[in-house]
């Protein structure tokens, strides 16, 4: 007991340099996955950039030489990866721009985003579409390509319109103006895409001061979920959020191997998962103009942790059952039933990403018999067992929950 108490005195801590943009709702993501991981394992020394007000004052800010002179053992940032060439020390990159070969990074599940906004969007009853970003910025561009496929294969097509993200490029009155006359001319109502929640709220303020009604005219959705920018908007924007809690986690995993076993002869990318779409005023719409359909949608939507039947949506309207079901596949797009079954799926997979109940308590919950019942049917709709969604999907890890909290 003494020799490892003395091992454990004697074993050195090891020190980390984290250059993450803690303002941004992505970057504290995979801080708190980070902190998480060293809580559940052995401690790490943290290296942080100054903090603004301190830079303010004069505080040295975690430059290159000033990291190289603290000696760290590794660094998870979201610098240009040439940079850890020159560090010459474990790195995981998260980028910013386009993925570079030979390096540790994270990715985002560009492709599931869109899927998520451009299902949401439809789910709106929308039939006109468009996508607005960054046109340098690949991550961006990406978005863009899945959204417009995605619309593609539920039969709509979409606008797009691209602006520079460079400062030096980016001249913001003619981008604008270039946006303004981008958004009167689209058919209306429109769902639009925003390739992230900045850019969302630029669109939405557009809207405001253009007499452009958000969401009735305009229904916006961005990306990444950053609480402070969509609920400071106006109206508050929906938006689609990352998994990041969980790619932090396995970042710091990654790191901590690499420190222990040396340089790695493959090349790891950790896939930051979507998570789920994060529903606010800003696409609160039902923009359907047969009455009884939008009653219909309601009520489904309503009831969507019930196990309801078509002949309770039926009973919701003023309509016969075949009537109802060929106005409501001419309007949507789809059956009721199929409208029944996704907006259930919606509720389940919402439910398996943010709460910790057992399988089996929200099978319960929605009106199963037994959770193999739920199962059954979650894995026809979305292709994976409730189980293996909350494992990619959750942003919280059951296990390391569990542990902290022993």
């Amino acid at each position: 007991m003494h020799l490892r108490l003395v091992e454990d005195m004697n074993r050195r801590i090891p020190k980390v340099a984290l250059l993450l943009d803690g303002s941004r709702s992505y970057d504290r993501g995979l801080l708190r996955g980070i902190a998480r991981y060293i809580a559940l394992h052995e401690p790490w020394t943290f290296l942080r950039p100054a903090a603004f007000y301190q830079q303010a004052f004069g505080a040295a800010n975690m430059a290159w030489e000033e990291l190289r002179r603290q000696k760290p053992d590794g660094v998870i940032m979201n610098a240009p990866p040439r940079e850890n060439q020159r560090l010459r020390i474990p790195a995981v990159m998260v980028p910013v721009g386009r993925m570079v070969a030979r390096t540790h990074c994270l990715e985002s599940d560009n492709s599931a985003v869109a899927v998520l906004a451009a299902d949401h969007l439809i789910g709106q009853g929308l039939r006109h579409f468009a996508f607005a970003g960054f046109e340098e910025a690949v991550w961006s561009l990406e978005r863009r390509e899945h959204f417009c496929r995605r619309l593609a294969e539920r039969g709509f097509t979409a606008s797009t319109c691209m602006t520079p993200l460079s400062a030096r490029k980016s001249k913001r009155p003619r981008c604008e103006a270039a946006l303004v006359r981008w958004l009167t001319a689209l058919p209306k109502p429109v769902g639009i895409m925003a390739c992230n929640d900045e850019f969302a709220r630029w669109l939405s303020e557009l809207c405001r001061i253009h007499g452009l009604r958000v969401p009735d005219e305009v229904a916006l959705i961005g990306v990444d979920n950053d609480e402070l920018i969509c609920e400071l908007s106006g109206p508050p924007l929906s938006s689609v959020s990352f998994a990041t809690e969980q790619a932090g986690y396995e970042a710091a995993e990654l790191l901590d191997r690499l420190m222990r076993d040396g340089k790695s002869q493959t090349w790891h990318r950790i896939l930051v998962h979507a998570s789920r779409v994060v529903a606010r005023q800003s696409t609160d719409l039902l923009a359907v103009r047969d009455e009884e359909v939008v009653k219909a949608l309601r009520f489904i939507r309503q009831n969507s942790h019930r196990l309801i039947q078509v002949s309770d949506v039926v009973d919701a309207t003023f309509l016969a059952h075949r009537t109802l079901h060929n106005r409501f596949c001419r309007t949507v797009g789809h059956s009721l039933v199929q409208e029944i079954n996704r907006r259930r799926a919606a509720h389940i997979a919402e439910m398996l990403v943010t709460t910790s109940e057992s399988i089996y308590r929200i099978a319960r919950s929605v009106g199963y018999e037994t959770a193999g019942h739920m199962s059954r049917f979650f894995r026809r709709e979305m292709g994976v067992t409730p189980r293996e969604y909350r494992l990619r999907r959750q942003e919280r890890i059951d296990d390391a929950t569990d542990a902290v909290v022993e």
